[in-house]
């Protein structure tokens, strides 16, 4: 199956492109048809998330600023609402890749849009598509 995008989205080859869910919650699990899909068309893909999960239980992953995380599929127990590390986890144990889901805090909109800077600066980003449901 092929997923139909908009003959509007202009890409270069191999470009990176983020899929961001922007309201928090699973938002960006209803961004992975996009995500597969890119990534079959031979993009670089990256995956991130308002979250409401507390990010400061992240004590083993990669913390870019205070609130911002790309969470990884770690052993580490988390108990409570934590959609970001299951998300990863997902990947690992059913797709067989480590993923990396980047977490931004609900800190306000200068947080979030320096954040939204560092990383399309550390992941070479060329797109960004925002999902919300």
């Amino acid at each position: 199956m092929r997923l139909d995008l908009p003959s509007s989205i202009q890409l270069p080859d191999g470009a990176s492109v983020l899929i961001a869910g922007m309201g928090g919650g699973f938002d960006v699990f209803c961004g992975l048809p996009i995500f597969f899909e890119l990534q079959k068309r031979g993009y670089m893909v990256h995956l991130a998330n308002l979250s409401f999960a507390p990010l400061q239980e992240y004590t083993d992953c990669d913390w870019l600023s205070t609130t911002l995380v790309g969470v990884g599929p770690a052993s580490t127990e988390l108990t409570g609402y934590h959609p970001e590390r299951f998300l990863s986890q997902w990947f690992r144990e059913c797709q067989g890749e480590e993923r990396t889901i980047w977490c931004f805090d609900a800190a306000g909109a200068q947080a979030m849009a320096d954040d939204y800077r560092k990383l399309a600066q550390r992941l070479k980003l060329d797109a960004i598509v925002l999902v919300d449901v």
